[in-house]
């Protein structure tokens, strides 16, 4: 059994992610050698390779059960529920989509609509420009208010992240 938390899984799958990417990069270079060269033997490096992809999905596996065994408080004004760290994760990227949805109208000119992507919003070349219906303001304020959702729900998974949790499967070694 060992005791972790969030963070330090991250820590571990982002070393791993690294090894993984390192290793992918000698696989390929080891493919193809001129007489002489001693680049690796590529079976080896990919067993290598197989071992930190497995190694991945453990680490990936514990903090599935971490993120959904760890409790947050929301405080924004979109949820008051309480929820797991894998729901605030996926909640977070929920709310970055929406407040770029917003912040694409607010960012919006007049002559984006004439030139290039915004034929469908128009009766014909010569004719009128459908009009906005929501005004830049409203826009605006919508934006922000899911940028402070967000804000407040990355907290949030930051505080939960702290938490330790006992992973009784998990092992030192897979975090090495």
């Amino acid at each position: 059994m060992t005791s972790v938390t969030g963070f330090r899984l991250l820590e571990v799958l982002g070393r791993l992610e690294l090894r993984k990417r390192s290793l992918q990069g000698e696989f390929n270079d080891a493919l193809y050698q001129f007489d002489g060269e001693n680049k690796g033997n590529p079976v080896e490096i990919a067993e290598r390779l197989d071992d930190v992809e497995q190694r991945i999905a453990v680490v990936q596996t514990a903090q599935a059960e971490y993120n959904n065994r760890v409790t947050i408080a929301s405080t924004g004004e979109l949820s008051d529920k309480p929820y797991t760290l894998q729901e605030a994760v996926k909640r977070l990227g929920g709310l970055n989509r929406m407040s770029n949805l917003w912040k694409g109208v607010v960012g919006e000119r007049d002559h984006d609509r004439l030139f290039g992507r915004s034929y469908a919003r128009m009766k014909s070349r010569e004719d009128e420009l459908a009009k906005l219906q929501v005004g830049r303001e409203q826009a605006m304020e919508m934006a922000e208010t899911y940028l402070g959702e967000a804000s407040m729900i990355r907290a949030a998974i930051a505080a939960g992240n702290t938490e330790a949790v006992d992973i009784e499967w998990l092992t030192q070694e897979d975090l090495s």
